[in-house]
């Protein structure tokens, strides 16, 4: 394992809730990438904290040379173009590590095959309620 953090990036709500589905997920994704990445954690766009300034302060506090923002967007918006990686770059610079930025979900198969299970499930009677952990 190399010192590879990374940090899961959503929009940010003021729902807590909202927020804490990041969390949430992000805890799946750490346990999923097994020892892949150095560290692993969240961040929201705006709205919340932690910023992506303050993650990206934590991935380097625990070692991280490199850090990937891994965006929880659908689509390439002008937060995903033009705004987060203007953040990703005004980080690199402030705390002298790489901090590369993923492409948004978009259409992907995979992403096509989640919305049909949500659908069988609310069609089944067992879809109305939201994941938590």
């Amino acid at each position: 394992m190399d010192n590879t953090a990374l940090i899961v990036v959503d929009h940010g709500s003021r729902r807590e809730a909202s927020n804490a589905m990041l969390e949430c997920l992000t805890g799946l994704v750490a346990k999923l990438s097994e020892t892949r990445y150095h560290y692993v954690t969240y961040a929201h766009m705006e709205l919340a904290p932690p910023t992506i300034d303050e993650a990206v302060q934590l991935c380097v506090e625990q070692g991280a040379t490199k850090i990937v923002l891994a965006l929880f967007f659908l689509g390439p918006g002008r937060h995903a173009r033009e705004d987060i990686p203007r953040m990703a770059k005004e980080a690199s610079e402030k705390y002298g590590v790489e901090v590369l930025v993923t492409a948004p979900l978009g259409t992907d198969e995979r992403i096509a095959r989640l919305l049909l299970q949500r659908a069988e499930e609310v069609l089944g009677g067992d879809g109305g309620d939201f994941i938590v952990c």
